[in-house]
C-alpha cells in the first residue's frame, strides 16, 4: 500500500489563542465547531460554524471543504475542537491547529469576538 508523503506528516497541531491569533493574518479558514446558539453569542470574526455534535450534518459539510487549506478549529473549551480535528484528520485533511482552551481562553485574553453572522 502507498502513501503520499503528505499523508505521512498530516496531524492536527495544538496552539494557545496567543499563537492562533497570528495564524489569522495568514491564510487560514476559521472552523468554530459549537453549536449555533453558542456561535451566535460570540465568535472569532470571519469564522465559519459547523456544528460537530451535530454527526450527520459536520461530515457532509466538511466532505465540501477544500482538503488542501489550512484549518484553525475551535469550540468553547477546546475538546469538542479537538474531536473535530481528529475526524477531519481522519478525512483527508491535512493542515489543522487546534485552538487550545477554546473561546474561553480566546476571550480571557481580551481578544476580539463578533456576534455577526
Amino acid at each position: 500500500m502507498f502513501f503520499s508523503s503528505l499523508a505521512l506528516f498530516a496531524q492536527v497541531t495544538d496552539i494557545n489563542p496567543r499563537s492562533a491569533k497570528r495564524k489569522l493574518k495568514n491564510d487560514v479558514i476559521v472552523l468554530d465547531v459549537r453549536t449555533a446558539d453558542e456561535f451566535k453569542s460570540g465568535h472569532i470574526e470571519g469564522a465559519v460554524n459547523i456544528d460537530v455534535l451535530d454527526s450527520t450534518t459536520f461530515l457532509n459539510r466538511i466532505a465540501k471543504l477544500e482538503k488542501d487549506k489550512t484549518y484553525l478549529v475551535y469550540c468553547r473549551s477546546g475538546k469538542r475542537s479537538a474531536n473535530a480535528s481528529t475526524i477531519m484528520l481522519n478525512n483527508g485533511f491535512s493542515s489543522l491547529y487546534n485552538m487550545k482552551g477554546g473561546i474561553l481562553a480566546w476571550e480571557k485574553k481580551k481578544y476580539k469576538v463578533s456576534t455577526n453572522q
